[in-house]
């Protein structure tokens, strides 16, 4: 039963720290966040790419006609994925508190069932 606590208890700890960091996404930056998104030319490059076209993917010229190589988009996670975070949180949550409950439970009948036979 030790180990089934143990994993639980870690359990909670791991969900509570998922909804924190969520919850302080959700209020530090709620705002200011951006769905992610690639404007036109990162897009093309993108699909260029995954066709094997290299040549000109993802590059524009510059004055002296040489390839200049664009900036691969960085990824800015929405508000909705946060609010997500935080759900899949508190389910695993309720679920490893019911792990938990279900052990002392468990625990008490066993108690409960040796003093019956001790008892006897």
């Amino acid at each position: 039963m030790i180990p089934a606590l143990t994993i639980a208890v870690s359990g909670l700890v791991d969900a509570t720290n998922r909804a924190n960091t969520a919850a302080d996404n959700i209020v530090r930056n709620g705002a200011s966040r951006s769905a992610f998104r690639l404007d036109s030319l990162e897009a093309a490059a993108s699909y260029a790419r995954a066709a094997g076209q290299t040549e000109g993917a993802g590059s524009t010229a510059n004055l002296g006609g040489q390839a200049q190589a664009q900036p691969m988009p960085r990824y800015i996670p929405s508000m909705a994925e946060d609010m997500v975070m935080m759900r899949e949180a508190v389910h695993a949550y309720k679920a490893n508190a019911a792990v938990i409950r279900q052990l002392d439970e468990t625990t008490s009948e066993l108690i409960n069932a040796l003093k019956t036979d001790k008892e006897s």
